[in-house]
């Protein structure tokens, strides 16, 4: 029986349409965020006395993924405070304290936290009259030092030490915001539309929320194994990636001959015994399922194998066929 899996209005017809009027942020908010967090960034460089060697910025803000009334931003600090993986370990919270204290002086800023498991300080800027999230990494630009791309920036000492190697990941997310925001407008447009859909059986149901990245890897993964072509289909998209989430616990992503920057040799060498397994594309030492792959916590993934084929029943996608289903 369905569960009244109705994402989209029951009138809807046009998922382009959709998207375009019901989830995409106007080009003048996202412009007054980005000038929010230029300000934001201006003022760490001013009020810290942080060595900022360089700043990027990311997010869904900069991915080009938002959706209407949810836009977030991350905000990596490369600091040359830290002169090793090892050193910014051993100095992460009194960098973090530093953060902290000086944004609590700032204007037009709320709930302020200090984040020493993630290295991060989140908090939320008023942006046209809205709250919005933002997050704040500082980090050791190890990319500056070992360019090797993805998986090899763990072939030293640091792959050892599976805290170390969470701090080196931060480090990379600049890989992962370049994966993502030269990708086609429909590709974005789509993942934007699971966004939404996941954002929509949290609401309705008492499921944990899949990671935004984690999502536009499902995404790119169908895309990508679908021919990567640039006219995007919305509801063959949105069928396929429904098809892959109704895999469950058999959920199986490896990037295997999908990317020539990442050394198979390597890759081969990860051992990932236990499904689902989505890997991140950009460091496929990290499950991306694995915060929800054990105790009870595997029933999750059965129901969104469960809420993805009831989307796939509904009238909009019933008779669609899929990329690759």
């Amino acid at each position: 029986m369905l569960w009244n899996m109705d994402f989209v209005d029951k009138n809807c017809v046009d998922l382009d349409r959709f998207i375009v009027d019901a989830l995409t942020p106007s080009d003048a908010h996202l412009d007054a965020f980005r000038h929010r967090i230029d300000g934001l960034i201006e003022f760490l460089k001013n009020k810290t006395a942080l060595k900022i060697r360089r700043v990027v910025k990311g997010g869904s803000l900069e991915r080009g993924t938002s959706l209407k009334g949810r836009t977030n931003s991350e905000v990596i600090l490369f600091l040359d405070d830290f002169r090793s993986v090892q050193d910014m370990k051993a100095k992460m919270s009194e960098i973090l304290a530093k953060i902290e204290r000086r944004i609590k002086s700032m204007e037009n800023v709320r709930n302020i936290e200090r984040r020493d498991s993630t290295q991060s300080i989140t908090l939320q800027v008023l942006v046209e009259g809205s709250w919005f999230c933002v997050r704040i990494n500082p980090s050791y630009d190890i990319l500056a030092y070992q360019s090797d791309f993805g998986l090899n920036v763990y072939s030293n000492d640091n792959a050892t030490n599976l805290e170390l190697r969470e701090y080196c990941s931060t480090a990379i997310n600049e890989h992962r915001l370049n994966l993502i925001k030269p990708l086609p407008d429909k590709v974005k447009n789509l993942m934007r539309l699971v966004h939404h859909w996941n954002l929509h059986i949290c609401e309705r149901h008492d499921v944990a929320k899949l990671s935004d990245y984690l999502i536009e890897s499902i995404v790119l993964w169908c895309w990508k194994r679908a021919g990567s072509n640039v006219d995007v289909d919305i509801s063959r998209g949105m069928k396929t990636v429904m098809c892959e989430l109704t895999k469950g616990n058999d959920l199986n992503i490896d990037w295997h001959g999908m990317f020539e920057e990442v050394d198979s040799n390597c890759l081969r060498k990860q051992k990932h015994p236990e499904l689902p397994l989505v890997l991140d594309p950009v460091d496929p030492t990290m499950n991306m399922c694995e915060p929800v792959n054990s105790g009870q916590n595997k029933q999750f993934w059965q129901k969104i194998s469960h809420y993805a084929t009831d989307t796939n029943n509904q009238p909009i996608l019933r008779n669609v066929a899929g990329w690759i289903c």
